[in-house]
C-alpha cells in the first residue's frame, strides 16, 4: 500500500479515528520510503512491476486488472498482509473481475491468529480455493510450460 500525506486516504480516517479530514499522522504505515513500507523479506526483483495501491485492494485504481489481462493471466494466486483486509481485498476483487483465485493458507498472516483462521474460512467458502505455498508454485510451473 502507497499511504501518500499529500493525499490522506478519507475512509481510512474516518474507520481509525472518525475524523475523515484529519491530516496523516507520523505513525502513518505503508508510506513510501519509510520505515512502515519496507519489504520484509521477501522483496521483487528489480524489473518485476510493482503496483502501488492506494487502498486495501491490488486493484482499486491501479491498473492491475488490465496489466494481468495483457500478460494472459487465466487465475491468481493472492497472498501477503493482511489475510482479513488487503489480501481478502485483492482476492475478492480478483474474483469479482472472472479470475479464479487461489490463496495460499502459508502465505498470509493477520496481527491475531484467530483472526486470520476467520479470514481464511471465508475466503474459502466465498472467494479463493485454499492452498499452500507449495502447490501455487507447482500451478505456476505448470501454467508457465
Amino acid at each position: 500500500m502507497g499511504s501518500d500525506p499529500a493525499r490522506p486516504w478519507r475512509a481510512g480516517n474516518w474507520l481509525r479515528g472518525g475524523d475523515y479530514d484529519v491530516p496523516m499522522g507520523s505513525a502513518e504505515p505503508c508510506v513510501p520510503d519509510t520505515p512502515g513500507a519496507e519489504w520484509y523479506r521477501v522483496r521483487p526483483a528489480e524489473d518485476e512491476p510493482r503496483v502501488v495501491k492506494r487502498g486495501y485492494s491490488g486493484f482499486l485504481g491501479t491498473g492491475l486488472a488490465a496489466r494481468l489481462h495483457e500478460a494472459g493471466c487465466d487465475w491468481l494466486g493472492v497472498a501477503g498482509l493482511t489475510s482479513e483486509c488487503c489480501v481478502h481485498a485483492t482476492a475478492q476483487d480478483a474474483m469479482q473481475l472472472d479470475w479464479p483465485v487461489v490463496v495460499p493458507r502459508d502465505a498470509t498472516a493477520a496481527y491475531d491468529l484467530g483472526v486470520n483462521a476467520a479470514a481464511l474460512v471465508q475466503l474459502g467458502l466465498n472467494v479463493a480455493v485454499l492452498s499452500d505455498a507449495d502447490e501455487v508454485m507447482e500451478m505456476w510451473k505448470k501454467a508457465a510450460r
